[in-house]
């Protein structure tokens, strides 16, 4: 295999775990270093936690596409990832999950023992995750919790346990994901009815789906303050918190506008997915809930970031 094959099957693993969101979807892990250190821990310890962040985010998402490629190849919106399309193939896919998870068990043995210990929990709430959708509505919530696994992880590997200020971040991180996780997966409810799969929108539909999702974010909204307090922020800390809430709140209005908008398109009449504007062909306009559950939640997680990166430099 030459260079050139190497680097285009490099961009398609990339692209089969969307890499290009890894420091968006790690902003709570982040977020934990700097808490658990309070500012930066040795650079040995920071390579080794980084390293098993990565890791562990990129053999979770490649184990999903894994469990989930039969359910991706029947959805109109998925049929193209790579699994059902064939662009790789399982063998190629369980090498990656494999590689992921022999480094994985390399930081965390060369971190504390008791990571080591706690691995195969962490492993047991992703698989479970990844099955979840198949039993239980409650596939929102294992997501959440498996991904707060990271600031849980971060805490345990630099302090070996988790204070009051890591439990409050893991629970913000919980809510946050299981919130737009139920935002998103509006797009595939009547698809998920037809198939029998199970989730909060094929469950209760649009309305209580938003509800609860806004519902999350206000549980996770508060751990943030409460953290805030506890942490001792500095007042433009908590201005920081204030603009992740007014960003939070255009998330949802975003979302909702989209219900409206369909209604008022088709008469009721359902359609995949919510358009933005109602006088567009709806097959040519973007999801709006996609753009509030992936897009804007970019941008809250920067600037989450930043806002506790603020702290440790006024603190």
């Amino acid at each position: 295999m030459n260079i050139m094959n190497i680097w285009q099957k490099a961009r398609e693993y990339g692209k089969l775990v969307v890499f290009s969101n890894t420091l968006f979807s790690l902003s709570f892990g982040l977020v934990a270093i700097f808490l658990a250190a309070d500012g930066l821990p040795p650079a040995r310890t920071l390579a080794l936690v980084l390293l098993a962040l990565l890791a562990g985010r990129t053999g979770a998402n490649a184990f999903n596409r894994l469990a989930d490629r039969d359910i991706d190849g029947k959805n109109p919106r998925t049929a193209d990832r790579h699994l059902p399309a064939h662009t790789l193939t399982v063998w190629e896919v369980c090498r990656l999950i494999g590689g992921c998870l022999v480094v994985l068990i390399v930081a965390a043995a060369l971190l504390r023992p008791l990571c080591l210990a706690l691995l195969p929990v962490i492993v047991g709430l992703i698989v479970l995750y990844s099955y979840s959708k198949r039993f239980t509505w409650l596939c929102h919530i294992l997501l959440g919790v498996a991904s707060a696994a990271a600031p849980v992880g971060a805490f345990v590997a630099i302090r070996g346990g988790v204070n009051l200020e890591g439990w409050l971040l893991a629970v913000a991180n919980v809510f946050w994901v299981a919130g737009f996780d139920i935002i998103y997966a509006i797009q595939d409810m009547d698809f998920d009815r037809r198939q029998g799969l199970h989730s909060i929108p094929a469950a209760f539909g649009i309305r209580t789906s938003m509800w609860t999702a806004a519902c999350f974010h206000v549980v996770t909204l508060a751990c943030l303050f409460a953290l805030g307090a506890v942490c001792g922020f500095h007042p433009v800390g908590f201005i920081g918190l204030l603009i992740i809430s007014v960003l939070t709140l255009l998330q949802h209005r975003v979302a909702r506008a989209g219900d409206d908008m369909e209604l008022a398109a088709i008469g009721g009449c359902r359609v995949p997915g919510a358009r933005e504007f109602a006088s567009v062909e709806v097959s040519r306009v973007p999801d709006s809930r996609e753009f509030a559950s992936m897009n804007m939640s970019r941008m809250v997680s920067v600037l989450l970031l930043v806002v506790f990166g603020l702290h440790q430099w006024l603190a």
